[in-house]
């Protein structure tokens, strides 16, 4: 458990591969579309599978987005983090 977190049921976790689209919604508020990337057809291309949609406050992005930086900052010194990524 996470502190400063209640979680009164259980919520599932969804593994994404990547941010697909940005919807801008009414009220402020944005809502986000992840995806996971799989192989296409005889392994040609690939297909983006929408698996999660989260509608958040525009207002609070920048702070996600702050944390979530600093969340990855220790791996960002290391150039063959990025890319590793790069070649997938």
């Amino acid at each position: 458990m996470l502190r400063g977190l209640n979680e009164s049921i259980a919520i599932q976790d969804v593994f994404v591969s990547g941010l697909g689209a940005v919807e801008h919604l009414e009220g402020n508020c944005l809502r986000l579309h992840f995806y996971v990337s799989e192989a296409g057809d005889c392994g040609i291309g690939h297909e983006k599978t929408v698996v999660a949609r989260l509608i958040v406050s525009a207002s609070v992005m920048s702070p996600i987005v702050m944390r979530l930086i600093k969340a990855v900052d220790d791996k960002t010194a290391d150039p063959t983090y990025w890319a590793a990524d790069l070649t997938h």
